[in-house]
């Protein structure tokens, strides 16, 4: 029984922590943007010719920052901006 409790318990307290509710209010932003701008940003760090694991770290890095910038730039206005419109 105890072997049950103990995971689910881990998993909310994961959850809640800042990070992850930031991660899952721009998660379909990151679906979005995170190709071209992963695509676009890994192709001038590859130039630098740096460690594969530091490229894709701060790749990882630039997709985040680039889908938090699409999500309060579009999503956020395109969200609201669907909440007004009334359906027949």
């Amino acid at each position: 029984m105890i072997t049950a409790i103990v995971p689910i318990t881990i998993l909310f307290i994961t959850f809640e922590h800042p990070i992850t509710h930031y991660l899952g209010k721009i998660s379909y932003s990151l679906y979005l943007t995170h190709s071209l701008s992963g695509d676009f940003f890994l192709s001038y760090i590859k130039a630098l010719h740096m460690n594969v694991y530091l490229e894709l770290l701060i790749t990882l890095i630039f997709c985040i920052l680039t889908a938090g910038l699409f999500y309060f730039l579009v999503e956020k206005h395109a969200l609201s901006f669907s909440k007004k419109l009334k359906f027949n």
